[in-house]
């Protein structure tokens, strides 16, 4: 019996003596009865970042610390700055511990929640973090329910156009095209592909303060604007060669949510 370290291992199996042949069985087993984590063999969520669960925002998980040193870890991935909310609820003394997708520690907690529950609130950029939930202690096992939510009560599961320009909307010229600012500090992203070099007006008609920005094809800034529109709707009227292009709507401040339509047309300088 021998306490490892993650790796790959090799084991020789050889006789006593060099006159030792015949038959035999190798028996391979955790001493503390875990399934090593990422098996079919009964564990819930993976015991690694390689092998963690994914999950939502927000959603309720449950979970299960099979044995005294079982983890179990959940991937999260934020398509925009947030201030996200994690703890646990249930009987268990859970313990919580929070990385980046490099596996560097950002935040731990022990009790921060209701009984013996952790809870982690910490304001993130975007990008893929993994959370590991494990016992207090060697001793602590049993179940447990994930809670993973925006401090603001954002959802992305029913954001109408993605944050990001890997999760834009693709959007014709001319076109109209609805949108919402359903929480504070969503950002709507439309892609925009134009053939040929052409003026490109983009405004959104609403009763919000709009705020717009337009990206190159790499996410470099072009242009952005404010009360263009003459009200509190942004407007942005540029001259652009052939290509992709992405804009980004999004209130002025981080208040700001509702309703708003986004008006695509090509039209004349000024």
């Amino acid at each position: 019996t021998s306490a490892l370290e993650a790796g790959t291992y090799f084991v020789e199996v050889k006789g006593f003596s060099s006159s030792d042949t015949g038959d035999y069985r190798l028996e391979t087993a955790f001493a503390n009865g875990d399934d090593g984590g990422g098996s079919d063999d009964g564990d819930d969520h993976g015991d690694s970042r390689g092998t963690a669960t994914h999950v939502a925002v927000p959603s309720s998980t449950a979970g299960n610390l099979e044995s005294p040193v079982d983890s179990d870890y959940f991937r999260i991935v934020l398509q925009q700055a947030a201030t996200l909310e994690l703890h646990t609820t249930g009987n268990t003394d859970t313990y919580g511990v929070l990385y980046r997708a490099n596996g560097r520690s950002i935040a731990s907690n022990d009790d921060g929640d209701a009984g013996l529950n952790f809870r982690i609130n910490r304001t993130l950029v975007a990008g893929t973090y993994f959370l590991e939930v494990r016992g207090a202690d060697s001793s602590d096992t049993g179940s447990y329910s994930l809670e993973a939510a925006f401090a603001d009560g954002r959802d992305d599961n029913n954001d109408d156009h993605g944050d990001s320009r890997g999760t834009a909307t693709r959007v014709a010229v001319p076109s109209s095209t609805t949108g919402k600012l359903e929480a504070r500090g969503d950002s709507d992203y439309f892609r925009i592909v134009l053939q040929q070099a052409a003026t490109l007006d983009l405004r959104t008609t609403s009763s919000l303060d709009t705020y717009g920005v337009l990206y190159g094809e790499d996410g470099g800034l072009i242009t952005e604007n404010d009360d263009g529109n003459g009200d509190l709707n942004f407007r942005i009227n540029r001259n652009l060669a052939a290509g992709t292009y992405f804009l980004e709507v999004r209130g002025y401040d981080s208040d700001e949510t509702g309703d708003y339509t986004l008006e695509a047309a090509f039209a004349n300088d000024g």
